[in-house]
């Protein structure tokens, strides 16, 4: 089997640190439906990617560029990539479950992946493309726009929605890519 590459770069931040993508939340975690009375639950449907945090907290022009998700260790600038797992070809894009941009990359090696909470003003691919490993689909945003910056993932095993298996499993070993020319995390905004 090819070796898939990981859906967010590894990037330098203003202090010339590598910052490395990780799953940072888990496939079928049960969690609070916001706002519901009463509380209502919903098991997460596939895994997050997001950065570790530097310890003592970000550092201007960092503070407010960052937003945390569940937990002050992980952070993630709007603005980055989301990348190509592996070769395959953009299968749909559109309003994922109003959450922003949701796009499908059927994978040449068999399988869906789904990435989400993307921005969908800015789409960088279309229907039909073919795309290479490690090439820009998408750009990570905010879920709603405003909202927690992450890039959350699905893997469709046999290429249905309903048929999900873990992201971070078949993220073990991944490739991990430096931030392709041309982009620049957060400063976008």
């Amino acid at each position: 089997m090819t070796r898939l590459v990981y859906p967010a770069p590894r990037w330098r931040d203003m202090a010339g640190r590598w910052r490395t993508p990780q799953v940072t939340s888990g496939f079928h975690e049960r969690r609070i439906v916001q706002g519901s009375q009463p509380r209502r639950y919903y098991y997460h449907s596939g895994s997050d990617v997001m950065y570790q945090a530097r310890p003592g907290g970000d550092d201007p022009p960092w503070t407010g560029r960052y937003t945390r998700h569940r937990s002050r260790a992980f952070v993630c600038p709007a603005g980055l990539p989301a990348l190509a797992v592996g070769p395959g070809v953009i299968d749909w894009m559109g309003d994922y479950i109003h959450t922003g941009l949701g796009v499908t990359l059927r994978l040449a090696a068999g399988g869906v992946w789904l990435y989400a909470h993307c921005d969908l003003a800015r789409r960088i691919v279309t229907v039909g493309q073919r795309v290479a490993a490690g090439e820009p689909v998408a750009v990570i945003s905010g879920s709603p726009p405003g909202g927690i910056v992450h890039l959350h993932c699905e893997d469709w095993i046999d290429g249905k929605p309903g048929h999900r298996v873990d992201p971070a499993v078949r993220l073990r070993g991944a490739v991990v890519v430096d931030l392709p020319a041309g982009w620049t995390p957060g400063w976008d905004e």
